[in-house]
């Protein structure tokens, strides 16, 4: 079974449900924000590749000027920029 966790925080992924998935993957497993969906792997955050749920909220916790969020859907992938 996997661990969920719920993404806190200042950021533009707050309040969505992650968990680790296999081969060092971040799946959305609940999701209320308009472009990212149950089933997405977020693939990286401002560059740097995304390997587990923990290290991707070290990632949320750091300030930035624009957030670029790339995540994987049906094998195809796709990118979101967000300004905080």
């Amino acid at each position: 079974m996997q661990h969920v966790t719920q993404l806190q925080g200042n950021h533009p992924l707050r309040e969505l449900f992650v968990a680790d998935h296999d081969r060092s993957q971040v799946v959305i497993t609940r999701s209320h924000h308009p472009k990212l969906q149950v089933g997405d792997v977020i693939e990286s955050v401002n560059g740097v590749a995304i390997t587990s749920v923990a290290q991707l909220q070290e990632l949320l916790q750091q300030n930035t000027a624009q957030w670029k969020i790339e995540f994987n859907r049906g094998g195809e992938r796709f990118g979101l920029a967000v300004m905080p």
